[in-house]
């Protein structure tokens, strides 16, 4: 089974905590560099999984500002479309980390 990619895995974590509360419509988000860190990754990884959440109609990118939580929540047969495959990106890192748990069961038994 192929592995979700990591910008996937980081746009469904920043889509969990926006749905979570952690940012209102209309603020600021963390910037790049902290979301760096908070994930361990490098910028241009991080600034892919902002463009999944830019194109799911999630944040808006203002240059040489940041990135900043949409004023509602996505609408319209686009949007849903977007939340459909966001749904869908969310049950494949599901399926990785139950795959990784029943790998890990089944070396303990041998």
């Amino acid at each position: 089974m192929a592995h979700t990619p990591r910008y996937l895995v980081i746009a469904t974590d920043i889509e969990r905590r926006i749905r979570s509360g952690e940012w209102s419509p209309g603020q600021q988000m963390s910037t790049v560099e902290q979301m760096m860190d908070d994930y361990k990754e490098n910028g241009p990884l991080v600034r892919d999984a902002m463009t999944v959440l830019k194109n799911a109609g999630w944040v808006e990118g203002r240059q040489g500002v940041g990135y900043f939580l949409t004023h509602a929540a996505p609408t319209g047969p686009a949007d849903s479309q977007a939340r459909v495959r966001s749904t869908l990106v969310a049950l494949l890192v599901d399926i990785d980390v139950i795959r990784t748990k029943v790998v890990s069961a089944i070396a303990e038994l041998d």
